[in-house]
């Protein structure tokens, strides 16, 4: 039979469950009352992402709209100049036209003084004639697009440079990211993979699939390309390019102006001022490439729909500089990590 003394410590054990139970209990009641406060936060929190993004998507649709308003506005613009210098020209040409009739039927009537009046009047009208619009290059048109910069930098990519695909005449840093021209050709093995004609040297990675994104620093030069070509890219020489063999940008300077080209549009466009940072963003699967004024934030050009085949390689061409900008870099920008 149990004595006094065990049903007191057994008693005690009990206690000190149904203590613990209380606790737990109690422990239990306040983390569903966590929950509750935690449930009650995502929900809140779901509502404002959805209500930001909704108010987003308005705002992009917005702007959008504006941007293509905006386009639409300046394209009007343009095809009233060009419609006003047509007629201008067309009614130059027709007067010449009837000056020309009017001299070729009196011709052989015509008196030394008349003669020397024609020639005169010919030399009017061929100064007339040659009075064409002054603005050599049009204007490229950038947009300012907002969160493309933050969309594109989850998709950076750390690139370097291929030196064995460099010009004897570029200089490729120890690091692997920058290239600059040299006057002087490095003492270089000429194999099969090395650019012997063009001032161009590639990346070291090749992309056959999925979205990418890299930075070219330019500050100061006053010639460049970058973009992408195929990884099958002929090498040596000067051939003509094939379509879709090198997709890019390039910039260069014209008196005191500078002009900017791109592989996929003919003529070359007036810009503003000099860039300093290029973004190239590549999606291989949609086919699409674009070019961002990083620091400015504005979109320079894109193209679309493009049926890529085969590994692309990253572009870099510093281009034969003159000796005082020789010392000027093509510079790959480090990956910034995304918080």
């Amino acid at each position: 039979m149990a004595t006094k003394n065990d049903l007191d410590k057994l008693q005690e054990m009990l206690n000190d469950l149904w203590e613990k139970i209380n606790k737990t209990e109690i422990v239990l009641a306040e983390e569903k009352e966590k929950y509750g406060w935690r449930k009650a936060n995502v929900q809140s929190m779901k509502q404002a992402i959805l209500s930001k993004y909704s108010r987003m998507y308005q705002f992009l649709r917005k702007e959008e709209q504006q941007h293509l308003e905006k386009l639409d506005k300046k394209e009007r613009k343009n095809l009233r100049k060009l419609k006003k210098i047509e007629l201008k020209l067309s009614q130059q040409v027709q007067d010449l036209q009837r000056k020309a009739i009017q001299v070729g039927l009196d011709f052989k009537k015509l008196d030394l003084k008349t003669v020397l009046d024609v020639k005169d009047m010919l030399n009017k009208s061929e100064a007339l004639l040659l009075q064409y619009p002054q603005d050599d290059f049009p204007k490229w048109t950038m947009c300012h697009v907002t969160g493309v910069r933050e969309m594109m930098m989850t998709f950076q990519r750390d690139i370097t440079l291929d030196p064995e695909t460099a010009n004897p005449y570029l200089i490729v840093s120890p690091d692997l990211k920058s290239v600059k021209h040299s006057c002087v050709p490095q003492h270089v093995p000429d194999h099969p993979e090395r650019f012997n004609y063009s001032a161009t040297v590639l990346g070291a990675q090749s992309f056959s699939s999925g979205i990418h994104y890299w930075e070219v620093e330019v500050t100061g030069m006053t010639e460049w390309e970058v973009g992408i070509c195929k990884d099958s890219i002929n090498r040596k020489g000067n051939p003509p390019l094939l379509p879709g063999e090198v997709i890019a940008l390039k910039t260069f300077k014209v008196g005191d102006n500078f002009c900017l080209a791109n592989s996929h549009l003919e003529g070359n466009f007036h810009i503003k001022k000099s860039m300093q940072k290029i973004g190239i963003f590549l999606d291989y699967e949609s086919g699409y490439i674009s070019f961002y004024d990083v620091t400015d934030g504005l979109l320079i050009y894109s193209i679309s729909a493009l049926a890529f085949q085969g590994p692309l390689r990253p572009f870099f061409s510093p281009c034969f500089q003159n000796e005082d900008n020789t010392s000027r870099s093509l510079v790959i920008c480090p990956c910034i990590p995304i918080s």
